[in-house]
């Protein structure tokens, strides 16, 4: 059964508000229940709520970069990556995947420019500290992988070879 295409986009931007929503709600708990760089544990010798603030990208990279430099740099991946994946996304699974990946761009873009950097805190111990919009970013991308990879009406670009 086929879904309108105006309530998929409803259902899309909803996904999109939610992840956003949850995680800056998080995030202002953290900043009102924890001091910089203070942990408190979630599940005791795994998983730690600890505060800390990222003035770079990813893993902490480009950390005295401007930060307005960093939100252009955002703006622009996030322009890019839509631009590109939308045309190739005709999945619910990829719809979803792109509406994960875009509320959690969107999520650290708000600290970014409320705050002039990312705020972490979920610490796994063994992974640099991260948040719910990275995790989002990260099982967006990977779902959005799989079904280009395996949707029978999405196929993955040839590159040149013999495989698929």
């Amino acid at each position: 059964m086929s879904v309108p295409r105006q309530l998929l986009a409803v259902r899309i931007l909803a996904l999109i508000v939610v992840v956003v929503a949850i995680d800056q709600l998080v995030k202002g708990f953290i900043i009102k229940t924890l001091s910089l760089g203070a942990s408190r544990p979630l599940v005791p010798g795994l998983l730690d709520l600890s505060y800390r603030q990222n003035p770079g990208v990813a893993f902490s990279a480009l950390p005295h970069a401007s930060a307005y430099v960093l939100i252009a740099l955002n703006l622009l991946v996030m322009g890019i990556f839509v631009t590109v994946m939308l045309p190739r996304v005709q999945t619910r699974g990829g719809w979803v995947a792109l509406a994960l990946v875009c509320g959690g761009a969107i999520g650290n873009l708000i600290d970014r420019i409320r705050w002039h950097f990312v705020i972490d805190y979920l610490d796994f111990h063994f992974w640099p500290v991260f948040n719910i919009a990275d995790a989002s970013i990260v099982i967006g991308v990977g779902l959005l992988l799989f079904t280009l990879r395996f949707s029978n009406r999405v196929p993955m670009p040839s590159t040149g070879g013999d495989h698929p």
